[in-house]
């Protein structure tokens, strides 16, 4: 298979993942077949996406750059910064400390929903409710997973 190919696969494949597991952000992206589902907070989503993180950063890392078209080349280059940087954040462990981890989600989330207007109006406030609904379990994975900062 073409390199090019092989990229342009490995690349959908990330953001086809990438979405599911972040779907307030596809949303703002204008995905809307996310658009009535809220990213899951709980310890397990968090340590889910770590390592899937930690093993989209080795495969992109080990696609050769010089087999790649210039645009693929920075393409490249921008997923593995961006996948350093969220290591970088995942050993903090963010989600542990900042309560507006569990707010911002859903509040966004159905913001995001009527500043875009992808959808017709009856649509939107269905996936609106859809995702206030899931609120609740946000704030309850945020009660579980903040831990006070130590003093």
């Amino acid at each position: 298979m073409p390199a090019v190919s092989f990229f342009s696969d490995l690349s959908a494949e990330f953001l086809g993942e990438y979405h599911a597991e972040h779907p307030v952000q596809a949303s703002s992206l204008g995905l809307a077949r996310y658009d009535d589902l809220l990213d899951d907070l709980s310890e397990e989503g968090f340590e889910r996406r770590r390592r899937s993180d930690d093993r989209w950063l080795a495969r992109f890392r080990a696609v050769d750059p010089t087999t790649l078209s210039f645009d693929e080349a920075i393409d490249r280059d921008l997923l593995i910064a961006s996948l350093t940087e969220r290591a970088i954040y995942d050993e903090w462990e963010s989600w542990r400390r900042n309560p507006d981890t569990y707010m911002n989600p859903g509040l966004e989330g159905v913001f995001i929903l009527f500043l875009h207007r992808l959808r017709p109006e009856v649509d939107l406030v269905r996936s609106a409710v859809a995702r206030l609904r899931g609120i609740p379990a946000q704030l309850d994975a945020g009660r579980a997973n903040l831990r006070p900062e130590p003093g």
